[in-house]
């Protein structure tokens, strides 16, 4: 599952479309949402593909305001910061195995979904967030002409 964002009026092809799979466009709403808020407000279901959206008008501050804080080092600041939060995060025990390190069907076997170690990487680490993927929503707003998420 992802989230199709199309432009509704859009400029150029940069404004056509903009899409991620879930892993990439929860954390760069979540980002856009609480670097931006004043101009992300009029959008109110970030996390949802029911059509809500910015207008032209709105998508446009969003965008100068993402390239501002692109140029000035906060996006950079916040994509270390989110990515050092996941990096904390501490391992999960193995759903295949419970935590085992063994298949359930035979406990001679290593699970392979873990090694055998009983542990993976915590659920949460799988939504990151990078630079580029701002510049690349940034360029999709400035020619979008309003854009809805579908």
């Amino acid at each position: 599952m992802g989230m199709d964002v199309f432009g509704n009026n859009p400029t150029s092809e940069a404004g056509r479309y903009f899409g991620r799979n879930v892993w990439g466009w929860r954390p760069l709403a979540e980002l856009v949402t609480e670097l931006c808020p004043e101009e992300t407000a009029a959008c109110e279901q970030w996390q949802s593909n029911d059509g809500d959206g910015l207008d032209a008008a709105e998508s446009e501050k969003l965008a100068m305001r993402l390239c501002g804080l692109l140029e000035s080092g906060a996006v950079k600041a916040y994509c270390t910061n989110h990515a050092a939060r996941l990096a904390k995060l501490p391992d999960e025990a193995c759903l295949r195995c419970k935590g085992t390190g063994f298949r359930v069907s035979n406990p001679d076997i290593p699970c392979l979904q873990c090694g055998g170690s009983g542990k993976v990487a915590a659920f949460d680490r799988a939504y990151s967030v990078d630079e580029e993927d701002v510049k690349e929503f940034a360029a999709f707003l400035k020619a979008c002409g309003g854009f809805a998420i579908c």
